[in-house]
């Protein structure tokens, strides 16, 4: 597990971390030492505080962060930002041009 290596990356000690996700640090270094591991719902906790997948975390892949996830994201917050500044004219016109690139990108899909 990546839980000691991207703590300290992050700077905290065990009981910092402990403290965030609600766990002793004997927690925290029994997950490091490997004698124990966190639970599932822990698991997520850890990688949403770190901006990991839970499969980097338990080193089941070498890449820290879903890609397409993170463009989806980076997409969609350009997006809701950019709309916000548009006119109701240019906010439908945004969603016109949105839903003829998703009618090209998947045919097969009816709204």
């Amino acid at each position: 597990m990546r839980i000691k290596e991207l703590r300290e990356q992050a700077g905290w000690s065990q009981k910092v971390l402990g403290e965030k996700l609600g766990v002793a640090q004997n927690a925290v270094s029994n997950w490091e030492r490997g004698t124990r591991s966190p639970d599932s719902k822990t698991l997520g906790k850890i990688a949403d505080l770190f901006g990991v997948t839970v499969d980097y975390l338990l080193e089941r892949t070498s890449v820290p962060i879903d890609a397409s996830a993170h463009s989806a994201g980076r997409v969609y917050r350009a997006i809701s930002r950019g709309a916000r500044r548009l006119n109701d004219k240019q906010q439908q016109q945004l969603l016109d041009m949105a839903r003829v690139l998703f009618r090209e990108a998947f045919p097969e899909e009816e709204e």
